[in-house]
């Protein structure tokens, strides 16, 4: 028996060859002439099968596993998926490659399955660290299979090819001039259309970024080795650091060790972080990781060490370098440095430098920057010292606070075309970890808590009152990764409570929120294009946007009826708003009344977080 357990736990290294063998005979047929589908078949395809053989086997090896049948069967699910993806491929060869696509990331769906039952019978054995990194390689593994993907299928939209044409004007010119780059072609290898519009200020005759430099300069060397796909790979590996970060947090506030697995990899794999980390070239990951190392770095409060306090104001510094609405998160979080830095009565000095020098050092730097790109146009000399060049948006007259933080805040959630929930329902079990993480900031987690609440409130208060909340050109819920960290805890502080007390069925009742989110997240996945929706369109047209057209087109229902429209209110705006509000105050309600079960020690349908890390 050892033996046949030894040979099955090594089947998932056949995944490669088959997939080589099948391209090869593929090649061999060239009877396609669809490029994306030959790409899939001929090169994605078994790098991903390469992939999902290193991550299972690794995980089988290191953990030990016992072995039974429903085990082997989970060993033998890729290899069906993967049947199913060469069949047709080598069968139907003129098959659309969206269809082609969809058994594509289902093979990753399934593998990548598979990879997170194998951590998850070993979550309680080993420790936290080794938890938090095998679950960051299994996404980024995920992350790794689905880039190239995107990078074929979906082309550069909304603020995604100025970031790529600062980076680009950076290794091509070693500087942040971008007229020659936008009267030129070069751009033509990440943007095949000529550029509508220049966001830049014009200085003379040069033209100075308005697009915040940190992901720019972070993604130098990437672009220089790999272009636009290099820059992808970067996002990708920043976001494998925050789902490493985000199991480690929640381990931090005493989540059992399987549902912060679980409630991890949900975030991973759902949208919006599966999006955005595979898909998009924006900045709100960057800001969601260092978010959640500076909450982890304060969870002493006022006992944070000198490199603590240093490491959470750096994090402060750096986030609005990225996003300049970034700004509001390191507001909250530099409010907390001072309150733990100063509180204590011992070394107040050292403390209050540690915590307020790597600050001001950014916010300094990216000042000094911006002074250099924006003179006064007097002939002064003198200059535009400011952290964000965000400003000449306001001087110009543009609408930013409307003045109505209350539709905001219910349109980043309940929106039809660009909310949360409809588009991930499964987050509306954070309604149910609001009063659990209060009690988590009375039993001793007061610093993570207030970090995550203070910060993270403040964004997204001041994005609910931005004109222009909805975000549009991007898929949902772009301003809401940013603050990710809170609604992660929040959600995962939601399912236990479920799990803590009706057990199998709590777990159930997660699984199914997580079905319809999946499927959006698919959907996303394999026409990444559906995603970009534009405001004045849903304005004009009443328009649900592209994901519930499709659904509509294809399947003849439009689960987008069951939210209301935020942005072009109707007769149904009152009644579906209401229905949501009322369900949200009830899973308040509920989370409050399942609290008894909310405890360190094991809990029914959840066991006991190990001690190990």
């Amino acid at each position: 028996m050892a033996r046949f357990a030894w040979r099955t736990s090594l089947l998932p290294l056949l995944l490669p060859p088959v997939a080589v063998g099948s391209a090869i005979v593929f090649a061999a047929l060239g009877s396609s002439v669809d490029q994306i589908q030959v790409s899939i078949v001929e090169r994605w395809t078994p790098l991903a099968a390469l992939v999902a053989a290193a991550v299972i086997v690794a995980s089988e090896s290191r953990f030990g596993v016992a072995r039974d049948r429903s085990a082997i069967v989970m060993v033998v699910l890729p290899f069906i998926a993967l049947a199913a993806l060469l069949a047709v491929a080598l069968v139907s060869p003129g098959e659309s490659h969206i269809r082609l696509g969809w058994l594509y990331i289902a093979f990753v769906a399934v593998w990548a399955t598979v990879s997170i039952q194998r951590l998850w019978l070993a979550a309680t054995g080993i420790t936290d660290r080794r938890a938090a990194m095998l679950l960051a390689v299994i996404a980024l593994a995920v992350f790794f299979s689905l880039d190239p993907y995107h990078r074929a299928v979906q082309p550069t939209q909304s603020d995604e090819p100025h970031y790529l044409l600062i980076t680009q004007s950076l290794v091509l010119d070693g500087d942040v001039d971008l007229a020659n780059d936008y009267a030129g072609q070069r751009y033509r290898s990440f943007y095949e259309d000529t550029f509508p519009d220049v966001h830049a200020i014009g200085v003379g005759s040069h033209f100075y970024p308005i697009r915040d430099l940190g992901l720019p300069v972070a993604a130098v060397p990437f672009f220089a080795i790999g272009g636009r796909l290099g820059v992808m790979v970067l996002v990708s590996l920043v976001a494998a650091a925050l789902v490493a970060q985000l199991y480690l947090l929640l381990r931090d506030l005493d989540i059992a060790s399987r549902t912060a697995l679980i409630a991890t990899s949900l975030v991973a794999l759902l949208h919006p972080v599966l999006t955005y980390a595979s898909a998009e070239v924006e900045p709100e990951l960057f800001a969601a990781l260092l978010f959640v190392v500076a909450v982890r770095a304060l969870r002493r409060g006022t006992r944070s060490s000198l490199r603590a306090l240093a490491i959470a104001s750096a994090c402060a510094g750096l986030i609005g370098i990225f996003t300049t609405r970034g700004w509001f998160l390191s507001l909250g979080i530099s409010l907390c440095i001072a309150v733990f830095a100063i509180a204590p009565r011992v070394d107040r000095f050292r403390r209050a430098l540690a915590g307020a020098l790597p600050f001001a050092f950014f916010v300094l730097l990216i000042s000094t920057v911006d002074c250099l790109m924006f003179p006064f146009g007097d002939g002064s000399g003198r200059c535009y010292f400011m952290p964000s060049a965000g400003y000449f948006l306001i001087r110009d007259q543009q609408t930013v606070l409307s003045a109505g933080p209350q539709v905001g805040a219910a349109g980043l959630l309940f929106d039809r075309t660009f909310g949360l929930l409809s588009h991930s329902v499964l987050y509306v079990l954070a309604f149910a970890g609001v009063i659990p993480l209060w009690l988590r900031a009375r039993r001793g987690h007061a610093a993570e808590v207030a970090v995550l609440a203070v910060a993270g409130g403040l964004l997204i208060a001041y994005i609910a009152d931005i004109a222009y909340w909805w975000a549009d050109g991007m898929p949902a819920s772009r301003y809401l990764v940013a603050p990710l960290p809170l609604l992660a805890v929040l959600l995962a502080l939601g399912i236990e409570a479920l799990v803590a007390a009706w057990g199998r069925a709590g777990w159930a009742v997660v699984a199914l929120l997580a079905i319809p989110s999946a499927l959006v997240t698919a959907l996303y996945t394999v026409q990444p294009v559906l995603g970009y929706d534009l405001a004045v369109h849903v304005q004009r047209t009443g328009y649900p946007g592209q994901v519930w057209a499709y659904v509509y087109e294809h399947w003849g229902i439009d689960p987008g009826l069951l939210f209301p429209s935020l942005v072009r209110p109707d007769a149904s705006t009152p009644v579906t708003l209401a229905v949501w509000s009322v369900i949200a105050l009830a899973l308040v309600v509920l989370g409050a009344t399942l609290r008894p079960g909310l405890r360190t020690a094991a809990v029914r349908g959840s066991p006991a977080p190990s001690d190990a890390g």
